[in-house]
C-alpha cells in the first residue's frame, strides 16, 4: 500500500512544478524539492520547540505555503 509520505518522496527528485499562488504583484512557483525542504524545516522547528509525537498543536494562518 502506498501511503501519502511515500508518494511525496517519490515526487520530491521530480523537479516539477509542486505550488503556484499569485500574491496580487507577483506570482510564485515552488518545485517539490523546494517544498520538501520548507516541510523539513518547519518538522526541526517543531521539535526544536519540544513538539513530540502525539502532541497536539494548532496551525492558524492563510491558505498559503509559506
Amino acid at each position: 500500500m502506498r501511503t501519502l509520505l511515500g508518494l511525496f518522496q517519490e515526487i520530491q527528485d521530480s523537479g516539477s512544478e509542486a505550488i503556484r499562488f499569485h500574491t496580487g504583484y507577483r506570482t510564485w512557483v515552488h518545485s517539490w524539492s523546494e517544498l520538501s525542504n520548507q516541510i523539513g524545516g518547519f518538522a526541526a522547528y517543531l521539535e526544536r520547540q519540544g513538539i513530540e509525537k502525539g502532541d497536539r498543536i494548532l496551525l492558524w494562518g492563510g491558505n498559503r505555503p509559506e
